[in-house]
């Protein structure tokens, strides 16, 4: 066996295995107080972020020596290089690792059984658990997709003991773009740390080694609905499959006025869509209540407050009477002896360039780019920058509607700016006063690149002025004052992602029956110069906006 070089810090595998490498709340007992300082104090850099029952976070800056971690792993035998497997990423490529042999390592089964997992009170929030925690040798189960896009896009997975069986699995992500195609099978060795965001199991990786591309099937576990529903936390994230099911509810979410793409078996589970898979997707929709279905192989995931089955592929999904996909049998090719055969080739006719003439200055219309709408002052359209600021911007606000009350017609607008998906499920929309509402659809619930998303406190059109939402918050949870207040729009993490602070006092301008409209994304949103108040009549013509719809374009 080949010797390898690490240098990690001691994550305490003990307290792990005890359960008491973090607490399981803000208001932790004394014994896991000690024992999430005692882990905090061998970590340096900014400090360790922890969270209350609420989300409530705080940084605690630790005073540590100025080395860190350095996580990576590689062969001490050049000679050996052959065996060098593909180091993914390595953050701290400039530190020289110590020799501190081979480090041991903990299963995916100590975090996903320990008590911080199982008797999670964190519903809103993530909660550390353990820092640089190595798992090595774990089978990939489920491919990556597009997990998180803001501020950090990131890529999630599903790992698993090699043994499989209850506890194995646990869903791991790695920033998008260091990290390779993923696919079943691969054994892996990562270093990161244990996270429980909203009770989901998370292990956020900061070392990736592939140690085998074509590793072994993954094993998989067979159960029913009923004993996954029975004990969930004992499936959360291993890979299982059910057999002879029945689709009892074509969109479970029907009676919210929403469709989250899932559909659910024997009245208890849930099926979910992370993978985008045909039978669930808008443009070839299959769901029906009566479709019985062989077998249904999927990772066990926690989202919005539920219990889904994630499939990884179309072939997962096996109706009754369908046949399983073949295996694709390599292709024979014969080898032949190469024959060159002389071809005239004609001399290529000239091309012939049409001239067209030149556009005149008086042909156009306007000078401003086809992008900026033309009543942007003239001291602002040069300075609109080419990207923004963030891939998703507040654009438009409602917060003193006319004719109608606030509680019926206050809404807000947001704007994918970015390129990249961007999953809002899980995200919370604060205000100035501390109210905060977090967005739970139960699933994905994606913004696509360069469309809109309109929150609003009332989905009712004959009584909010008219204005189509697209997601339906409680007024309790977010209100807006009528001249001063701020929106605050935070990712899955509490990160934020963009905020927008108003007062009328301040120079703000004065928007009563009329919302606050931004010139353009890319400009900064938190300049009051860069708003108007909006001319455009919407939906019962009470109140001025343009909810939706791209004000610059």
């Amino acid at each position: 066996m080949r010797a390898m070089q690490s240098f990690i810090l001691r994550v305490g595998v003990a307290l792990l295995a005890a359960g008491t490498a973090g607490g399981c709340s803000g208001k932790s007992e004394t014994a896991n107080e000690i024992a999430a300082a005692e882990v905090a104090a061998e970590v340096g850099g900014e400090g360790t972020v922890l969270a209350d029952q609420q989300g409530v976070s705080e940084v605690r800056p630790e005073e540590v020596e100025e080395e860190v971690w350095f996580d990576f792993f590689v062969p001490t035998d050049a000679a050996e290089d052959v065996y060098k497997p593909d180091v993914v990423w390595n953050p701290n490529k400039d530190v020289e690792p110590e020799e501190l042999g081979e480090e041991p390592s903990v299963k995916v089964k100590d975090l996903q059984s320990s008590p911080d997992s199982l008797n999670c009170t964190v519903l809103y929030g993530a909660m550390l658990v353990g820092m640089d925690i190595p798992l090595s040798h774990v089978v990939v189960t489920a491919p990556g997709y597009p997990f998180q896009a803001v501020p950090d896009k990131l890529t999630g997975f599903y790992v698993a003991d090699a043994e499989g069986g209850k506890y194995s699995g646990i869903h791991a992500s790695y920033p998008s773009g260091k990290i390779p195609d993923l696919k079943p099978g691969m054994v892996l060795s990562l270093v990161g740390d244990h996270k429980e965001s909203y009770c989901f199991s998370l292990f956020v990786g900061k070392s990736l080694l592939i140690e085998n591309e074509s590793g072994p099937a993954p094993a998989v576990l067979d159960t029913t609905p009923e004993e996954i529903m029975a004990d969930p936390e004992a499936m959360e994230g291993v890979l299982v499959r059910i057999k002879m099911v029945t689709v009892t509810s074509a969109n479970p979410d029907a009676a919210d006025g929403m469709d989250n793409r899932e559909f659910e078996v024997n009245g208890v589970l849930r099926v979910g869509n992370d993978y985008e898979l045909a039978y669930m997707n808008p443009i070839t929709d299959a769901r029906k209540v009566g479709d019985v279905f062989a077998s249904i192989t999927g990772v066990v995931k926690f989202a919005g407050a539920k219990w889904h089955l994630m499939p990884r592929f179309d072939a997962d999904m096996l109706k009754e009477g369908e046949q399983p996909p073949e295996e694709l049998q390599p292709e024979v090719v014969e080898t032949v002896e190469d024959v060159v055969e002389v071809v005239d080739v004609p001399e290529p006719e000239p091309d012939v360039v049409e001239t067209v003439a030149p556009d005149l200055p008086g042909d156009s219309v306007t000078d401003v780019p086809a992008d900026v709408p033309v009543d942007v002052p003239p001291d602002i359209s040069p300075d609109i920058p080419a990207t923004p600021d963030s891939p998703v911007v507040i654009t438009e606000i409602l917060y003193d509607p006319d004719a109608i009350p606030d509680d019926k017609g206050e809404w807000v607008e947001i704007y994918n700016a970015g390129e990249d998906v961007v999953d809002l499920n899980g995200w919370r929309l604060e205000d100035g006063k501390g109210q905060m509402h977090i967005i739970q659809y139960g699933g994905p619930f994606n913004l696509q690149p360069g469309d809109f998303m309109v929150f609003g406190c009332n989905s009712v059109e004959s009584s909010n002025g008219g204005v189509e939402v697209d997601y339906l918050y409680p007024y309790a949870d977010f209100s807006l004052g009528n001249t001063e207040d701020g929106v605050i729009l935070k990712d899955i993490w509490g990160q934020v992602v963009d905020s927008v602070s108003y007062d009328e006092a301040a120079g703000w301008p004065a928007a009563k029956g009329a919302s606050l409209e931004l010139y353009h994304p890319n400009l900064d949103n938190s300049k009051p110069e860069f708003w108007k108040v909006s001319a455009a009549l919407y939906g019962d013509g009470s109140n001025k906006g343009t909810p939706g719809v791209a004000g610059w374009k």
